[in-house]
C-alpha cells in the first residue's frame, strides 16, 4: 500500500477540484490549454507531463493497469531446413 493520499497528486499537488493545467500540442504549430486527469488508479499522480517526468519508469510501469501495457513479443524462430534437392530454407520452428 502506498503512502500517497488518494486525490492528490504526488507530485504538484493538484486535486480534483483544483486540477494543474498544461499546455498540449493540437497540431504543428499550435497548443491548448488542458487540464489534467489521473494516471493512475489509486489517482495519486496526474497527467501532467513535469509530474510523470518526476516518476521512475518502473513505478509508472507498476501503475499502469496490466491490460494497458503493451504486449512484448518475440521474434519468431527459424532454422535452416534442407528440402529434398539439399538446398537450405529458412523455416519457421515454433509459429506462435
Amino acid at each position: 500500500m502506498s503512502d500517497h493520499q488518494s486525490g492528490k497528486c504526488r507530485i504538484c499537488g493538484c486535486t480534483e477540484d483544483n486540477a494543474c493545467v498544461f499546455a498540449w500540442p493540437s497540431d504543428e504549430h499550435a497548443y491548448e490549454r488542458v487540464a489534467c486527469a489521473w494516471f493512475d488508479a489509486d489517482r495519486t499522480l496526474c497527467t501532467n507531463p513535469k509530474c510523470i517526468g518526476k516518476v521512475t519508469i518502473s513505478e509508472l510501469y507498476a501503475l499502469t493497469p496490466a491490460i494497458t501495457r503493451p504486449r512484448l513479443r518475440r521474434r519468431p524462430r527459424h532454422a535452416m531446413e534442407r528440402d529434398s534437392r539439399g538446398s537450405t530454407a529458412r523455416t519457421q520452428v515454433n509459429p506462435s
